[in-house]
């Protein structure tokens, strides 16, 4: 443990020391008329030439590949025709508008891959499977299997066989409009026939749908890694991973401690919403895949062109099986990987859209996708047009203290300070003002009384009225799932993994008092909010960690698949909500239909190698129908550029802060965050709001309908109220569509803009 503390103390003092270097400390001094500070990545064209951001596209015309030969027509909708070839069960899709036909490899022969791969990434359906020893293989009607196919009014039965693995299963195909849909048929699926060894790991349709060979398409796939991230199509490089996220995060009860611990610099962000989408001609052809059931089980798959398999392609993997670590004595992690035994309760089913002309762009397919959630109620227009732009402000109550002897209670914030806290910044003329109060319980656990030493319920009660008064609204941090090790009694109150050990890891900024974060059983998630709710603290709430986090159980005798997991927890979401909206923290979609306030988004995407380009598709897709909010400003970077990025992203800005001084924090559990008093930060407070506040101020509440790179560094984005929003990343002025962009600035037209 000693060496454990002196890693994370050396790495602390680094990272202060980065902190500085760029500038993340506010200035000493009376600054509030100071200049934004900006960082090097602001200098020069550097920033506008990075994947950080999105860039210019190609307009040649595109050409499909693709030929019907070897295939045959087996349906059509007014918009696309089908074609079957039945000895590879391979599909072909012409979009009639456009006549072009998207496959997915050649028939016959794929130049740089094996007959094994080409089958594969072929097939109508393809299957990955364990033998008797947990080894793992692909596996193809083309190659491995046989299909017979009923033709039905719209649509096409596969009964597929796969003799040698003993896999049987029946694949609906339909078509309607410029949809089509795959799904496995209910109750088919048979494993085991002549008693074979062989066991399902997971299935996929159309694999390879929309591959191209190395840079000879002009396109690009998209993924939902935070934000969102464009895969450029480019020569074939050396990658040591590709990219391959569990929608909704990774399942913690099967997972190794190893794979789910966010113990890297940077950890990757989460698939928050079931998609990815392939473009082939920008503006030209596309399609949006959208898992629409089994997607709590499924993987999206992406991989740019490699030497070893130089096809761009991406694809949903459903998982029926995983390996996990099964421990061979008492010692954790001592075990060998071996596949579930049980499968995973899984129907899959994906629809593929295709598009044409502007819904062929990452933001067009954003609006579509964010239209079809509105026909199916999960996301509703906002009614805050004549809302003012918010700010959100994370105050921190209070937290553990190491000591020598014992821990303590260290105060950082009372309610009288966050009232003053609330009285200055009104006083600079910012009362739209959402502030979420953390630590307010004793021993920070949810669903506890009041901390006393923070000050009366009176006084919270006065707090919460007088926000509201001016606009802004007060919520309680709510986070019923997780706990540290003095807030859990591990035998009776943790979740277990299929190991049967207590489900935990050590977070990349885990406190030296407790390094370890622990899940709690579902049973005792549901406890803890029926207690917040009871308790009534006279505030509403904004929900944490049950809105991203999806896991089984394996607790003896109180098992709990993701499954159930997700219905028992959409259940508690909706008791808790009483048929109202709340505010969440970086929710994942299926829970988007409780939220109008979503905290903590991410700005960017993962920043992988071979991610060409970051976009805003999941602020698109949200624009119009939910409050946007980025992560805290003081705790990554002060800089022009993270603010102009508020503005493209359509984000309120957001702060965390205390009453006391930042000192204060050290050997505490909130000690992650190195400079939070708010004497120090309310300059740049006033500054980023009243900036944000600048940008968006025509736009609030309204949907963005366009996002577009006019040069590099050079971004407009357009609302559906007719405001455009101009915004120059470079350090020299910029000018397109008659409009002149100063240097690291924005111009906003139409509307009350310029």
């Amino acid at each position: 443990m000693c060496s454990r503390k002196w890693i994370v103390r050396i790495s602390a003092l680094l990272l202060i020391g980065s902190l500085l270097a760029t500038g993340v400390f506010a200035a000493e001094g009376d600054s509030e008329a100071a200049a934004l500070s900006g960082t090097p990545l602001t200098n020069g064209l550097l920033e506008a030439n990075s994947n950080r951001q999105v860039h210019p596209f190609r307009t040649e015309i595109v050409e499909s590949r693709f030929t019907t030969e070897g295939f045959e027509k087996i349906g059509e909708t007014e918009k696309l025709e089908i074609f079957l070839n039945r000895e590879e069960a391979a599909l072909r899709v012409r979009n009639i508008d456009t006549g072009y036909l998207w496959g997915a490899l050649p028939i016959g022969e794929a130049e740089g891959l094996n007959s094994s791969w080409r089958c594969y990434g072929n097939g109508l359906v393809s299957i990955e499977c364990f033998n008797s020893e947990g080894v793992e293989s692909r596996v193809s009607i083309g190659k491995d299997g046989m299909a017979q196919y009923e033709l039905l009014d719209h649509g096409l039965l596969c009964s597929a066989l796969f003799e040698e693995q003993g896999i049987s299963f029946q694949v609906k195909v339909c078509w309607e409009g410029s949809q089509i849909t795959m799904e496995l048929v209910e109750g088919t699926l048979v494993e085991g026939l002549h008693d074979s060894p062989f066991t399902l790991k997971s299935m996929t349709f159309l694999p390879f749908l929309g591959s191209s060979y190395s840079d000879s398409v002009d396109g690009y796939i998209l993924i939902p890694d935070g934000s969102g991230a464009l895969i450029r199509y480019r020569q074939p490089a050396n990658y040591s991973s590709t990219y391959a996220a569990r929608i909704y995060g990774k399942d913690y009860g099967i997972e190794s401690l190893a794979s789910t611990a966010d113990n890297t610099a940077r950890p990757e962000a989460q698939a928050l919403l079931p998609i990815y989408g392939i473009v082939h001609g920008v503006g030209q052809n596309g399609f949006l895949a959208v898992v629409e059931n089994g997607a709590a089980y499924a993987t999206i798959l992406a991989a740019p062109a490699q030497t070893s398999n130089p096809y761009n392609w991406a694809a949903a993997r459903f998982e029926f099986r995983q390996k996990y670590v099964k421990n061979i004595n008492r010692k954790e992690g001592a075990g060998a990987n071996v596949p579930q035994k049980v499968p995973n309760k899984v129907t899959p089913r994906i629809s593929f859209y295709f598009t044409e002309g502007e819904q062929a762009r990452y933001d067009g397919m954003a609006v579509m996708y964010r239209q079809m959630l509105m026909q199916q109620g999960v996301l509703s227009p906002l009614h805050s047009e004549d809302r003012s732009v918010p700010l959100q402000l994370e105050v921190l109550g209070a937290d553990k203290k190491e000591n020598f002897l014992w821990n303590t209670t260290e105060v950082f914030t009372t309610f009288a300070q966050a009232e003053e806290i609330r009285e200055s910044l009104a006083n600079a003329g910012i009362t739209n003002l959402e502030m979420v109060l953390r630590g307010y319980t004793k021993n920070n656990e949810c669903g506890s009384r009041l901390l006393a030493s923070l000050g009366s319920r009176k006084e919270l009660a006065a707090l919460s009225r007088a926000l509201s008064e001016t606009g802004g609204a007060l919520s309680l941090y709510l986070n019923p799932m997780t706990a540290n090790e003095d807030q859990i009694t591990l035998r009776t109150e943790a979740a277990n993994n299929l190991s049967k050990n207590e489900i935990k890891w050590i977070d990349n900024l885990a406190s030296r008092i407790y390094p370890y974060t622990y899940l709690y059983r579902l049973t005792e998630v549901e406890e803890r909010v029926q207690k917040a709710i009871t308790n009534d603290y006279g505030s509403g709430f904004a929900l944490a960690q049950v809105s991203n986090k999806l896991y089984s159980d394996f607790t003896s005798g109180r098992e709990l698949t993701r499954g159930e997991s997700l219905d028992r927890v959409i259940a508690m979401v909706e008791s808790l909500t009483d048929g109202k909206r709340i505010a969440m923290y970086q929710p994942n979609q299926y829970l988007w239909q409780y939220t109008d306030k979503m905290f903590d988004l991410p700005v960017s995407n993962s920043q992988i190698l071979y991610e060409t380009d970051c976009v805003p598709f999941l602020q698109i897709v949200l624009s119009g129908c939910v409050e946007l909010y980025g992560s805290t400003i003081n705790a990554s970077s002060y800089s022009t550029e993270r603010l102009l990025r508020q503005i493209e992203y359509g984000m309120a800005p957001a702060f965390v802060v205390t009453g006391c001084e930042s000192v204060e924090l050290f050997n505490t559990a909130q000690e992650r965050y190195f400079s939070t008093n708010f004497l120090d930060w309310q300059p740049q407070i006033v500054q980023a709001y009243r900036t944000v506040s600048e940008g968006l101020g025509d736009v609030w509440g309204h949907s963005i309908v366009s996002h577009r790179c006019l040069q590099n560094g050079l971004i407009r984005v357009e609302y559906d109220n007719g405001v455009g929003i101009y915004l120059n990343y470079t350090d020299e002025p910029l000018t397109a569509d008659g409009i002149t962009v100063e240097s690291g600035w924005f111009s906003v037209t139409g509307g009350g803009g310029t």
